[in-house]
């Protein structure tokens, strides 16, 4: 599948790919990671966002506050895993 997804990056933005190889039924988690990682959600191919949060922890025994983000579709409300 890369080698399909690297000749079709030489004409077609990502969204795109991941539009027609949607239709042709390729490895469905294969398609989810690639569309992910070019922060396009795999539902409904809308730009994924980053949104952060603080949660609490630990660092060397003491408490501390640590920045999470996670990939979240505005449009269809996909949120990354």
């Amino acid at each position: 599948m890369e080698e399909i997804i690297e000749i079709l990056e030489r004409n077609f933005s990502p969204v795109q790919i991941v539009e027609m190889l949607n239709d042709f039924r390729f490895n469905q988690q294969e398609l989810d990671d690639y569309a992910i990682e070019h922060r396009i959600c795999p539902k409904c191919y809308n730009e994924l966002v980053i949104h952060s949060c603080y949660e609490p922890s630990e660092h060397f025994g003491f408490p501390v506050m640590e920045e999470m983000g996670k990939l979240r579709c505005e449009e269809c409300g996909w949120i990354e895993n």
